[in-house]
């Protein structure tokens, strides 16, 4: 229990005298917070009991945030998966492929390993542009980000027609 708010645990599976608890995607770990966890076990008749298992910690997730934008305003239909990876350092393993529609905007979380120092997303795959387009794929604040930091935004943007090089004209 996290101050007064309790939350529900989806499944408890006992395991040779331990219980794996699953949380809620929606809880907020706070790696400085003090937890307990009440068991409650129910019959059939409703009736049931409780035991407390005492304070404990918990080890949160260490995550890297990516968010995705895409950016179409040819009018052009596009759709399809773009797919990013992340490898982390040490050892440059690669902990998630992450799959995104060709449309609008979305932000996700990846569990990365707690010794995780640095890691990496590169983009690995793009829907089939239509006729005549290219996608331009940009990192606005760059590809690296320490694990916990602020997310890694990639940018995804539809060109069509000829593109002309900056310069005068």
């Amino acid at each position: 229990m996290n101050g007064n708010q309790g939350v529900w645990i989806a499944s408890v599976s006992p395991t040779a005298g331990q219980y794996t608890f699953t949380l809620p995607d929606s809880f907020a770990c706070d790696p400085l917070a003090n937890y307990r966890i009440r068991l409650a076990q129910m019959t059939t008749g409703g009736s049931g009991y409780s035991s407390d298992s005492g304070a404990f910690k918990l080890t949160c997730p260490v995550t890297v945030t990516v968010t995705k934008q895409v950016v179409n305003t040819t009018g052009r239909p596009s759709s399809g998966r773009f797919r990013m990876r992340i490898q982390c350092e040490p050892g440059s393993q690669t902990f998630a492929d992450i799959a995104g529609s060709g449309q609008g905007a979305f932000t996700r979380k990846v569990n990365v390993p707690a010794g995780s120092t640095v890691c990496t997303v590169q983009e690995t795959g793009m829907p089939l542009p239509p006729r005549g387009c290219t996608w331009l794929t940009t990192y606005p604040g760059g590809q690296q980000r320490a694990p916990g930091g602020p997310a890694v935004v990639v940018v995804n943007t539809l060109q069509c027609g000829p593109v002309s090089p900056p310069g005068p004209r």
